[in-house]
C-alpha cells in the first residue's frame, strides 16, 4: 500500500546532500582543485532539486487521496 512518501527520492536527496558536504569539506581543507568545488555545488543543486520534487510529489499525492476520500465518502 502506498504511504504517500517518496522514500527513494528522499534517500537519493539525502545521499547527494551528504556527498556535497563531504566534497566541500575536502575541497576547503585539503585545497583540492576548483573542479571538486564545482562538483560539490552541482551535487548540492541536484540534492535540492530532488528534495523539492519529492516534497511536491508527496503533496500532490495527499491532495489526490483527499479528493478520492471525499468522492468515496459521498457515495455512502
Amino acid at each position: 500500500m502506498a504511504t504517500g512518501k517518496a522514500p527513494i527520492s528522499g534517500s537519493i536527496a539525502i545521499v547527494l546532500g551528504v556527498l556535497a558536504v563531504v566534497l566541500l569539506v575536502i575541497a576547503i581543507f585539503d585545497g583540492l582543485s576548483w573542479s571538486t568545488v564545482v562538483g560539490a555545488f552541482l551535487n548540492f543543486t541536484v540534492f535540492v532539486l530532488v528534495w523539492r520534487g519529492a516534497k511536491k510529489q508527496d503533496r500532490e499525492y495527499h491532495e489526490r487521496i483527499e479528493r478520492l476520500e471525499k468522492r468515496l465518502g459521498g457515495d455512502h
